[in-house]
């Protein structure tokens, strides 16, 4: 799948997202309970907002990953009033582990992924995210739709003022894939490609791996939110 920031940094991905920011965020965040006091890691952090956000609400350490370095590299580290502990560049995938667990010898007792999965989700994928999880901690994430989405018989277009500029998206589902743009003025198009995933195979893959103990989902809004626990 394609994410083509077209050298966006994260504070640019924030004024194309302004009107998502908060979104269903302090749900997602909370959603497998409190963050106060626990280490929670970011995961596709972007901007850093979810990470920035869990710390206001109470999280003891932060952490953001992302694998594009100009979407991070303006977020602030500690002490900079705003900013995380600590932030990296890193894939899912071979090396995840190796990064977050040995590198900086730490695990986590919240991952959050907010609206990423369908670039990067399979039963491997998955099984890396959960090996830097404590015991007990939890992986919670949220989809680019809920799982009641109709597949648009031709591109969805819609336009918005956003202080006072125009903002377009268009968004289509062909098969499988989803096409999205985002187009602010004075600013390069955004496009993106990934699959759409149903329900089904979240749940298959989640059910597939030993290491989940407990898992749920629950309609948000116009998303759907997972919170799975590690044995």
């Amino acid at each position: 799948m394609s994410r083509d920031y077209l050298g966006l940094s994260g504070a640019d991905y924030d004024d194309l997202y302004a009107r998502y920011l908060t979104r269903n965020l302090d749900r997602l965040i909370e959603a497998a309970g409190s963050v106060e006091g626990k280490r929670v890691l970011d995961l596709c952090t972007g901007s850093g907002i979810v990470a920035k956000r869990a710390r206001e609400l109470g999280a003891s350490w932060v952490m953001g990953v992302d694998e594009s370095e100009d979407m991070t590299k303006d977020i602030p580290v500690l002490p900079t009033d705003g900013g995380l502990d600590f932030v990296c560049n890193a894939s899912i995938g071979a090396d995840f582990n190796r990064i977050i667990c040995w590198d900086y010898g730490v695990k986590f007792d919240i991952v959050i992924c907010r609206q990423a999965v369908n670039y990067w989700w399979s039963r491997k994928n998955l099984e890396d995210i959960l090996g830097v999880i404590d015991s007990k901690g939890c992986f919670v994430f949220n989809t680019f739709h809920g799982d009641n989405w109709i597949n648009p018989k031709s591109p969805s277009v819609k336009k918005y003022i956003l202080n006072s500029v125009m903002f377009v998206e268009v968004v289509w589902l062909i098969r499988d894939v989803v096409y999205h743009v985002q187009i602010l003025e004075g600013y390069p198009p955004h496009f993106t490609k990934f699959r759409y995933i149903n329900r089904d195979e979240y749940i298959n893959d989640i059910e597939s791996l030993c290491s989940v103990n407990k898992w749920s989902v629950e309609r948000y809004n116009n998303t759907d939110i997972y919170v799975i626990e590690k044995v």
